[in-house]
This record gives structure tokens, sequence and C-alpha cells, in this order.
């Protein structure tokens, strides 16, 4: 790791995820593949997060609310809130760090996989999962209104 990047390293916090309708099950499970890096063109490097803040459980679900694209809100879904600090305490458990979250443009944060082993990288998104579940607000669809002349 570079001395930019180490500079850029978050520890704390809270960071904010919103969870697309697919990522669930009818329970209200998450699944794991709400924390996988998408294959696009070029490829995602870090799972991305907003960071928000706020003094209780309940403002930090607003400031997370108010960050999302409408788009995304039309689509129905859920926002996690995990944090941070206990995100790296449950997975960098072993002698080499596993995770790291790192400060973006703006307001976002980026989840970094700093290992390529597979049932590592398995592991971690299932703890993932388990925090998630924690601080988790299912988003109802909001209907796009359009006005007839």
């Amino acid at each position: 790791m570079n001395i930019e990047d180490y500079n850029k390293k978050i520890t704390n916090g809270s960071a904010s995820r919103f969870i697309k309708e697919d990522w669930l099950n009818s329970n209200c499970d998450i699944d794991a593949t709400a924390f996988d890096l998408r294959d696009i063109t070029p490829p995602e490097t870090y799972v991305s997060f907003f960071i928000v803040t706020g003094s209780d459980k309940e403002s930090k679900f607003n400031a997370a609310h108010k960050k999302l694209p409408k788009k995304l809100l039309s689509e129905g879904g859920a926002i996690v809130i995990l944090e941070i600090r206990e995100c790296l305490e449950e997975i960098n458990d072993e002698l080499d760090d596993l995770i790291c979250f790192q400060k973006e443009k703006r307001s976002h944060c980026g989840l970094y996989y700093l290992t390529e082993e597979l049932s590592k990288i398995v592991e971690i998104k299932n703890t993932l999962c388990f925090l998630a579940k924690e601080n988790f607000l299912k988003v109802a669809i909001q209907e796009k209104i359009s006005l007839v002349p």
C-alpha cells in the first residue's frame, strides 16, 4: 500500500450501502452478492458505500436515505449501516488484514478486499451480511409521479 492510499484509510465512522431488492430473499435476509465487486469495464476495485453521520440509528438512516439517488429509491430495496470499526475488528482477526475502508470521492468510501483467496472472501461477505442485519431498514418502492398536462 503506498503512502497516498494509507492517508485515505478510514478506521471508524458509519458507512451506508443500498441493498437492491435482488439481493434480499423473502425473509429480508441479505445475500452475500450484495458485497460483490461488479464485473464491469473497468472492473470495480471496491464495494461502494456512503459515509454517514448521526447521533443515533435513526439519524444515520435519514442521512443515508438523503444521499441515495432517486432512481434507486424508485426500485425499492434496503439501506444498511455498517460501523467501520466493528467490521474491521470482526473481519481482520487474522495475522494479515483482509479488508480496509478508504475515502473516495465526496461522501463515498470503498471497502477493499485485501485477499484474493475465494474462501476468505466468501467468509468476509457472510460476516458483512451478519453485521448488516443489525442495522437494516427496508425501503418501500416509491411511485414515480408524472404530471399530465
